[in-house]
């Protein structure tokens, strides 16, 4: 693997075709031999400690599935799947491997950076949509929830009479909205 430092990344490309070469000298099931991959391309990276390797990872299992699928298909002979895939194993890959301290000061900024503007961290995940935006099959699922508060409340470990307490408000402003 060739490597390219710069202030905070290594640049790192490899073609796909050391990958099958790394991938046939190992041996195992296939998640084995994605690992044993790994480890050899991880030990070429000085300082592979103070280096973040999930661009690395993601990348390598891509490749080694793309693989495991051709070598199957071409009932495990090397041949056969060097002369099928020749193009595709000549591809240059490149990945960028982020120094952990970079990793570190970067989301810290970011942290500090959001907080200021904001007051808080920003909201995650998918987003909320209100209730009566919602669709009749999500809404039903919603109220489902509030028809039986002792079950819900067993299953979440929320106080039963606050379940019963929001199921009736959703049902008035449901009543209201119609």
């Amino acid at each position: 693997m060739d490597l390219q430092e710069s202030d905070d990344v290594y640049v790192g490309s490899f073609t796909k075709g050391l990958v099958f070469e790394l991938w046939l000298s190992t041996s195992g099931t296939n998640i084995e031999r994605r690992h044993q991959v790994l480890q050899h391309l991880i030990e070429m990276v000085p300082d592979a400690e103070k280096v973040d390797t999930g661009n690395l990872e993601n990348v390598i299992k891509y490749v080694c599935e793309r693989i495991a699928v051709s070598w199957k298909s071409c009932s495990r002979k090397k041949a056969d799947v060097r002369i099928k895939h020749s193009v595709w194993f000549k591809e240059l890959q490149s990945v960028q491997l982020l120094k952990k301290t970079t990793l570190n000061r970067n989301s810290l900024d970011v942290e500090l950076g959001q907080q200021s503007s904001s007051g808080s961290l920003p909201a995650t995940g998918r987003p909320k949509k209100e209730f009566a935006v919602c669709s009749k099959r999500s809404q039903h699922r919603i109220s489902k929830f509030f028809k039986h508060p002792s079950v819900s409340a067993e299953i979440t470990g929320i106080q039963q009479d606050l379940i019963e307490r929001c199921g009736t408000i959703l049902e008035c402003y449901n009543l209201a909205i119609k």
